[in-house]
């Protein structure tokens, strides 16, 4: 199972479309400040799962895919709890997007991308 979070740490609402696998289709949602966007899934059978969200804020826009197997292996943290699950987190900040991984104690570390 994987944790999909997006953390809005911008001083302003974040705009964001996000769809994942080109089968689900999350809709256009605006995310409040220091509000977490947050979708749960499995990877499917074949590893080709992946989320890709477009953002807007201000005059700004991204882009990105925010989950693939290879983001999965490479940044998401395995929380170690009973359900197996994996997070993987972002934070949207007026400099760039960050992602997130864990260090001592559960603090996360968040690095540009």
């Amino acid at each position: 199972h994987y944790d999909v979070q997006i953390v809005n740490q911008l001083p302003t609402s974040l705009t964001m479309h996000c769809v994942q696998s080109d089968e689900e289709d999350y809709g256009m949602s605006s995310l409040p400040r220091e509000e977490i966007f947050r979708r749960k899934f499995c990877m499917n059978f074949w590893g080709t799962t992946k989320m890709n969200c477009h953002f807007w804020w201000g005059s700004k826009q991204m882009f990105f895919n925010v989950f693939t197997k290879t983001l999965a292996d490479d940044i998401c943290v395995d929380l170690n709890n009973e359900d197996e699950s994996k997070l993987c987190m972002w934070h949207v900040r007026e400099d760039g997007f960050y992602y997130c991984t864990t260090s001592y104690n559960n603090l996360f570390i968040c690095e540009l991308s």
